[in-house]
């Protein structure tokens, strides 16, 4: 059904019965949670959208939760190697207006996966946007970023690095993004940036050299 559904023209009609079939407490959770899956599995904006529309909507915590789940899963990297950015601003919307501390997570995990230059963006600044460790989106914006594999967020990255010092939160977090990468874009622009920092991005240069797992980086 999710393969039917990410291969297909949406259709309106079937979307609003699987609403209507989700919402209808009187179906089993395991039928309805199914269906989430399915939704998850298909990855569209479509199917984003009704996601989106439970995770936010609904008071039944089990199948909330389990359209929390799917949401993280949507933005998934497909087995085509093809991130689809057309998620993104879904996922930019609600973490502008949410303030669910069980659906933020997930949706910064999303927008991370998916790697839209706006996205990774927009989790760069509420990740600098406080030094709190009481500041729950700050910090889950900061341990998102860690799943950005996208080479098309490596940009806006170096972006964040042009005449910062290493030792600063900026610098940090933007390197240690691209470091995370394992990619050979992400790791020419983070050699770029060291060649031209002073001594103090000695140690910086070191931690990552000790921490790559992948040949390529």
């Amino acid at each position: 059904l999710g393969y039917f559904m990410r291969e297909k023209a949406p259709n309106v009609a079937l979307l609003e019965q699987f609403r209507a079939f989700i919402a209808d407490g009187s179906n089993s959770v395991f039928e309805r949670a199914q269906l989430l899956g399915a939704l998850g599995y298909a990855a569209t904006k479509e199917s984003l959208d009704v996601l989106i529309q439970v995770a936010t909507t609904l008071s039944d915590n089990q199948i909330k939760q389990a359209a929390i789940s799917q949401i993280r899963s949507a933005a998934s990297l497909r087995g085509d190697g093809t991130f689809h950015e057309e998620l993104s601003p879904a996922l930019e919307r609600v973490w502008r207006e949410s303030h669910d501390q069980d659906l933020l997570p997930s949706v910064a995990v999303a927008i991370a996966k998916v790697g839209a230059s706006a996205g990774i963006e927009l989790l760069i600044s509420s990740a600098l946007a406080s030094t709190s460790e009481k500041d729950t989106r700050a910090r889950v914006a900061q341990r998102a970023l860690s799943e950005v594999l996208n080479p098309h967020a490596v940009p806006i990255l170096s972006e964040y690095l042009v005449d910062q010092p290493p030792t600063g939160a900026v610098a940090k977090l933007a390197s240690s993004t691209l470091a995370n990468m394992g990619d050979a874009t992400a790791a020419n622009a983070l050699l770029n940036w060291i060649q031209k920092a002073d001594e103090s991005a000695a140690p910086l240069a070191h931690d990552y050299v000790v921490d790559t797992r992948n040949p390529t980086m």
